[in-house]
């Protein structure tokens, strides 16, 4: 199965600019390909990799399926990965952006959002992020689809699968802090059980407003303004979402000295149209994840060198 994707579309940038060379999981990551095992309802587990028709100027990407699947399976693999990797979107335009970002997309062109699977696991990762740095977030991550996840050999290849609500629910006290997540295990173990009974209902989510989904999530402890708001953009795959509070956005606009002038020119916190087309919200935040990340590592260098 192949799907095609909208220029441009530089495969690799993502994994290289966000350090997923390494072996992070649920996702196996390279400059190459990306695989992972689909959860199929509660039974089935689909080993699925993909591969770009070319890592830098990438026109499809060709999707392997390693069992056996009928077509209602195939088209929701099919559905999910257009979704994860923002297959029909592009930022093609760059009018209204402040120079810096501008400049930026213009160098990174290409460089598109990467979402996570589905709604359990991108609230799992939230959780852990709300106050530790990405890295390290990562690492906790992968420890927890090692520790509690489920994997697959198949054409000598390992994929792996990010643990379902149930798993965590049930999951020990120990088994939680031994993957890393300290004080948060209750809030994932609380979280995770709600999903399991039903009291979360992530269809249900899928089919309210932006500010339905907010309302709905805050009710539970450990789940604020910022949880939510990224929950929308990654766990729901809605691009028009990321909140401009974030640190990392709030740090990318001051060391491209146009924050002061970039909150004048918007009605509110959430507002990204001074950007461009609100839409697109989330490639906007990326960009300028990739930004600040670029500065830090370069200000790592320098400080090596002396």
């Amino acid at each position: 199965m192949t799907i095609p994707t909208k220029d441009p579309f530089n495969f690799s940038l993502y994994s290289e600019t966000f350090n997923l060379q390494e072996y992070r999981l649920p996702y196996h990551y390279s400059t190459q390909f990306w695989r992972t095992l689909f959860h199929i309802d509660s039974d089935e587990l689909v080993p699925v990799e993909v591969v770009p028709d070319s890592p830098r100027n990438c026109r499809r990407l060709e999707v392997r399926i390693f069992h056996d699947v009928d077509t209602d399976v195939l088209r929701f693999v099919e559905q999910t990965i257009e979704s994860i990797f923002c297959t029909t979107k592009s930022v093609e335009r760059t009018d209204g952006f402040p120079q810096q970002l501008g400049d930026f997309v213009k160098k990174c062109r290409g460089l598109k959002p990467h979402l996570s699977q589905d709604p359990f696991q991108s609230l799992v990762k939230i959780i852990v992020r709300q106050l530790i740095g990405a890295e390290h977030a990562k690492t906790i991550i992968t420890n927890i689809t090692r520790n509690l996840g489920e994997s697959v050999v198949e054409a000598e290849r390992i994929f792996y699968g990010f643990p379902e609500a149930d798993r965590l629910a049930s999951a020990s006290k120990s088994e939680l802090l031994s993957s890393g997540v300290g004080y948060k295990w209750r809030c994932i173990k609380t979280i995770a059980d709600c999903v399991a009974r039903g009291d979360l209902d992530f269809e249900l989510l899928r089919g309210m407003s932006n500010e339905e989904v907010m309302k709905a999530l805050e009710e539970f402890d450990g789940i604020g303004d910022w949880s939510a708001q990224v929950f929308l953009f990654d766990g729901l795959h809605r691009l028009d979402v990321y909140p401009v509070f974030d640190i990392t956005v709030r740090r990318a606009l001051e060391l491209m000295r146009v924050v002061d002038n970039y909150c004048a020119r918007t009605s509110g916190n959430h507002d990204w149209n001074s950007f461009g087309p609100s839409e697109l919200a989330g490639f906007y935040a990326t960009y300028l994840f990739a930004y600040f990340r670029q500065v830090r590592s370069l200000g790592t260098q320098r400080q090596a060198k002396i």
